[in-house]
C-alpha cells in the first residue's frame, strides 16, 4: 500500500516534503456489497486524522499545508478540513491548497464557502501557472 502512495505521489515529491498517511481503505467490493458501514468509515478516518495529528506535531514546524485526496480520500480531507481547519483560523491561515479530486465536496452555486465549509473558501481562479517541474512530461 505504501508503495502506490509513493508512487501516486512522485510527482509532488519532486519540489514538495510528501506525507501520505497509510489508513484503513475500503474496497471497491466493500462499497458494492453493503460492507460499508458508518464503523468502517470511522475506522478509516480515525487512522487519517491520527496520521494529520502527527504529521502536525512532528513534521510540519510551522510551513504551509497542500491536501491532495481522491475518492475516498477526497470525503475524509473534506471532514478533516471541516473538522480542524474550517474551525481553526491559525491553522486555515497555513493551508496553501486543498485539491480534492474524485468525490464530492459541497458548496453552494454561485458561493464560495457554504455547505461543507464555512470559512475555507473554493477556489476562484488560478493565482500562477504550474511549476513547469511538476507539469507531466509529454
Amino acid at each position: 500500500m505504501a508503495g502506490v502512495a509513493r508512487q501516486q505521489a512522485a510527482i509532488f515529491s519532486r519540489k514538495c516534503r510528501v506525507f501520505a498517511p497509510v489508513y484503513p481503505e475500503y474496497t471497491v467490493p466493500a462499497i458494492f456489497s453493503g460492507q460499508l458501514t458508518p464503523d468502517v468509515i470511522a475506522r478509516a478516518y480515525a487512522g487519517v486524522k491520527a496520521a494529520w495529528h502527527e504529521y502536525l506535531k512532528k513534521y510540519n514546524h510551522g510551513r504551509g499545508i497542500v491536501l491532495i485526496g481522491h475518492s475516498q480520500g477526497t470525503g475524509h480531507l473534506g471532514d478533516l478540513i471541516q473538522q480542524t481547519f474550517d474551525k481553526k483560523p491559525k491553522l486555515r491561515k497555513r493551508l496553501v491548497s486543498a485539491v480534492l479530486m474524485g468525490g464530492n465536496i459541497y458548496v453552494p452555486k454561485d458561493e464560495r464557502v457554504g455547505g461543507q465549509f464555512q470559512n475555507v473558501p473554493a477556489c476562484a481562479r488560478r493565482r500562477r501557472p504550474v511549476a513547469s517541474s511538476l507539469r507531466p512530461a509529454s
